[in-house]
């Protein structure tokens, strides 16, 4: 009956020009929580950088412009601060399974802590939040399998890692510099990009915008699920119904 009474009341008061900045892909963090570390040691490297990278699909395709993520450090932050973080967008190889590392990966770069900011502690350690504008956005492909790369750097030993994630396949992909090898290891990484889709008022991504897209607006709303902040502020609530219905109004 709320979500009734709610969407009664929205209809009735859709504002013109409410800008939407969706969540297009998320992977919450997961509990228990854990970190796969993904970090170098700069300028020269060391055999103690591993790189990860976890796997995404946009059903409808879509423009990435923001990417969130959640981390924090093995040793507690002993060893100091990031220095800054790169974000790597790659095409998958032949046959799907890990990313395509011999293709050229669009990258984007920050210095510092990116926003960070903690969150609490969970499973014995602190985790904090991350996150980045990029410009200009990353294109995905309706369907197609990317693989997002978050790297940290640091000026001393790199431990800084992604927390461990979940809605994905359970695995992330990553190299491990001392060993000169890459490998499939347990654990999606938790992360979330937000843009533009194609036509944002087809919630459902299934090729026409009706009553099931606001069906489907209204459960990932009503169920706290990240795709129910419509308008990438952060928080879900009122004002996010409110722009879903001018996009939905709007249709394609």
């Amino acid at each position: 009956m709320r979500l009734v009474a709610l969407l009664s009341a929205a209809l009735a008061a859709v504002i013109p020009g409410v800008a939407a900045a969706q969540v297009l892909y998320t992977q919450p963090p997961a509990s228990p929580a854990g970190l796969a570390t993904s970090c170098w040691w700069e300028p020269d490297d060391s055999d103690y950088d591993i790189h990860c990278w976890d796997s995404f699909i946009l059903p409808a395709g879509g423009t990435i412009n923001e990417v969130r993520w959640r981390g924090g450090y093995e040793y507690g932050g002993s060893y100091g601060k990031v220095t800054g973080f790169v974000i790597g967008f790659y095409p998958s190889n032949s046959y799907g399974g890990e990313p395509d590392l011999f293709a050229e990966p669009v990258e984007y770069a920050v210095r510092g802590l990116a926003g960070e900011h903690s969150v609490g502690t969970f499973n014995g350690i602190q985790m904090f939040e991350y996150s980045m504008t990029i410009y200009p956005g990353f294109v995905a492909e309706p369907g197609v399998k990317y693989w997002v790369k978050i790297l940290g750097s640091k000026t001393n030993i790199p431990d800084w890692g992604v927390a461990w994630g979940t809605g994905g396949n359970g695995a992330h992909f990553r190299w491990i510099r001392g060993y000169h090898q890459y490998f499939s290891y347990p654990h999606d990484l938790a992360f979330t990009l937000l843009g533009e889709r194609p036509c944002s008022a087809d919630f459902n991504s299934d090729g026409a915008v009706n009553t099931l897209d606001v069906l489907a607006f209204l459960n990932a709303w009503g169920s706290g699920d990240p795709r129910g902040d419509f308008n990438g502020d952060g928080a879900i609530n009122t004002l996010d119904v409110l722009a879903f219905l001018n996009a939905w109004s709007a249709g394609c």
